[in-house]
């Protein structure tokens, strides 16, 4: 097999790869922005909720025992947050992860196609140089061919 069909199909796994790591990056922002959309409104139903929550709102006495169920529900709000925050950081994890895993196959894809260009010029180069040496020759032998008449 040629150099030059071995640099083709190096350059495609290449650049697959390339897009397949692009493909697992995207899917990971995507997963990311929805961590973040879910924990905005958790935070933001538990702010509104210890605003405007049952306990906060009656004007009667509150009884310990519901002012402890209260105080459990937004203890488990806060749990599910932290919840919800690790989750979130984990996909950022895996996003920066992906991020960084789609770049280096992205160079890998660049440097063989500057490899493949330059190897191609270099080819172009190599032909010229071999038709101007045929020019020459037929040139110099139709010269010695004048000279001998």
């Amino acid at each position: 097999m040629k150099r030059e069909q071995q640099l083709r199909l190096l350059a495609t796994a290449r650049a697959r790869r390339e897009q397949q790591a692009a493909a697992r990056a995207t899917a990971a922002r995507a997963a990311a922005n929805q961590q973040r959309q879910q924990l905005a409104e958790l935070e933001a139903w538990q702010a509104d909720y210890r605003q405007n929550g049952p306990i906060v709102r009656q004007d009667r006495p509150v009884s310990v025992a519901e002012l402890n169920r209260w105080r459990q529900f937004v203890s488990g709000m806060d749990g599910v947050i932290n919840q919800q925050r690790e989750m979130l950081a984990e996909s950022e994890a895996g996003l920066a992860a992906s991020i960084e895993d789609w770049r280096h196959k992205a160079v890998a894809s660049q440097a063989i196609d500057t490899l493949r260009k330059r190897l191609d010029a270099e080819q172009l180069q190599l032909e010229l140089q071999s038709e101007q040496e045929d020019q020459d020759d037929r040139a110099g032998h139709g010269a010695s061919r004048r000279e001998e008449r």
